[in-house]
């Protein structure tokens, strides 16, 4: 399967806060591009559209139509003002039909990739 265009959704651009999960960006946007299957990865900083970035998300969608999104989210507890919302990612999975992954820094975190 060739991809032409994917969406990666994370929190910030820098890890300079103590409470940044441990999944960033590099460990989705590597190892895609090493696959060759992805023809252009485009990210989108939630941090950027405090309080909500549901709105920014859905309208990057309708504009650029991704064949995928993949979200790196924190922990329920954990939750962030400007965190995408359950209703925003609904949005996107289902009325605009666009696969979207949703990964937790537990699950990419250093020690266990």
């Amino acid at each position: 399967m060739h991809l032409n265009r994917i969406l990666i959704v994370v929190e910030q651009r820098t890890q300079e806060d103590g409470s940044y999960p441990g999944l960033d960006i590099r460990h989705m946007e590597e190892p895609l591009k090493c696959t060759g299957m992805v023809d252009n990865i485009d990210v989108l900083y939630y941090s950027d559209y405090v309080p909500s970035c549901d709105e920014a998300l859905i309208n990057y969608c309708l504009e650029k139509k991704p064949q995928v999104v993949l979200l790196s989210l924190q922990n329920v507890s954990l939750r962030r003002e400007g965190t995408p919302t359950p209703e925003g990612i609904g949005r996107i999975t289902h009325q605009l039909n666009i696969p979207t992954v949703a990964f937790w820094f537990d699950m990419a975190w250093d020690a266990i990739v």
